[in-house]
């Protein structure tokens, strides 16, 4: 039996948080796949890594800290006061991470200032050490990507500066977005941008790819470009040749399934790639939910009874329109879903709609990462396998 930790998180790259009472006290750590804990629980809280290796903490002072997968510090937030400020405020410590931000893809820190009328942020090198970078931004940070990182200067434009500091972007721009922001289709040099509230493309050394003509570019691959014009959504491809006309309320691009999904008076349906109709749009997903595609199976409800079903992206019913209580979207071939009237206990199907495990669980968390999931049961906690089996404490 399992007393030692009263909360665990899912697993991301083999490392998962963990919380372990320690006399009256709750404190933070990290386990590996092992059940080992590998840093200790030493901190107030903290959250998973990120794909650069680095996490944030809160340690017993407390300091807010970047901390590396061997748990040594490699950044401690200088306006400790802020930290105890917004401690007392949040229970859930969104304010206090808030403070510091972890980029996914770039050896960049960033930290808000202690100016009390201002949203300042500072950048800080982290890959040959801590180094300011000499670079200010103010009011806000943007995202990054391939080592790059959108931010805005002093002048209320945006721009874009490498891991050195350097800008490669001038900040002459009312917005500029690292798009996309998955790594499997990531087109990293190129950038969305507006001026004047004009939304187009530029390339990594400035120029432009796509004539500022759009409300918004917000997707870019390879393969098409997502663009908004007179509030309707269209798909382009980067010479600007019209793949589907702006014409829909919503529009979602799968590229590993090969469809382009389209919304038409609250329905769903797709194309293929070429914008070709492969599904009428004749399914629902709710009124302002967008539909989503994992494991090749979508979940849609039924208009009348508002029972939930899976399709694949041929349109065809894998799993009939059944279930009354909520189900979640597939994760490694297991969906959640909840004990009817008792919406606090989980359990999860498989693709063909079984169920596999029982809803006898608590846990906040709905999805199988890596092979498992965390659960509580009888005021215990450890980790289950896709089969239910307990695979860890």
């Amino acid at each position: 039996m399992n007393n030692k930790y009263h909360s665990l998180s899912y697993f991301r790259d083999g490392i998962a948080g963990v919380y372990k009472r320690t006399g009256k006290e709750s404190r933070f750590g990290y386990i590996n796949t092992l059940g080992e804990e590998i840093i200790d629980c030493k901190f107030i809280t903290g959250v998973l890594f990120s794909p650069c290796g680095y996490a944030k903490v809160v340690d017993a002072e407390p300091n807010l800290c970047v901390i590396d997968r061997q748990g040594n510090i490699v950044f401690k937030y200088p306006h400790r006061e802020l930290v105890g400020d917004a401690f007392d405020m949040s229970e859930d410590m969104r304010d206090v991470f808030d403070l510091v931000k972890v980029f996914s893809h770039t050896h960049i820190i960033a930290h808000k200032s202690d100016n009390p009328f201002g949203d300042d942020w500072r950048l800080i090198g982290t890959k040959d050490g801590n180094r300011d970078l000499g670079v200010r931004s103010i009011g806000a940070i943007g995202n990054s990507n391939n080592g790059i990182i959108s931010v805005m200067d002093f002048s209320e434009r945006w721009g874009a500066v490498n891991e050195n500091g350097e800008w490669v972007i001038p900040a002459k721009y009312n917005r500029l977005d690292i798009l996309p922001y998955s790594d499997s289709v990531a087109l990293p040099d190129y950038f969305s941008a507006a001026v004047n509230g004009n939304h187009g493309l530029i390339s990594r050394n400035g120029e432009t790819a796509l004539d500022f003509i759009y409300d918004d570019v917000s997707y870019v691959t390879d393969q098409c470009i997502v663009v908004k014009t007179g509030g309707k959504y269209g798909v382009i491809t980067l010479a600007g040749e019209t793949i589907i006309p702006c014409k829909y309320n919503n529009l979602k691009v799968y590229p590993d399934e090969g469809i382009i999904c389209v919304k038409v008076q609250g329905l769903w349906g797709w194309t293929d790639m070429n914008g070709d109709i492969l599904v009428k749009p004749t399914f629902y997903v709710g009124d302002k939910s967008t539909i989503w595609f994992s494991d090749g199976l979508a979940r849609v409800y039924h208009r009348d009874s508002r029972k939930i079903g899976f399709l694949n992206k041929y349109g065809e019913m894998i799993i009939p329109y059944k279930f009354n209580h909520p189900v979640a979207n597939f994760s490694e071939g297991r969906a959640a879903f909840f004990k009817r009237n008792h919406i606090e206990k989980k359990g999860w199907i498989n693709t063909a709609g079984e169920v596999v495990i029982p809803p006898i669980y608590t846990t906040s968390e709905m999805y199988f990462r890596e092979g498992c999931t965390p659960v509580k049961y009888n005021r215990e906690w450890f980790y289950i396998d896709r089969n239910g089996t307990r695979c860890l404490f």
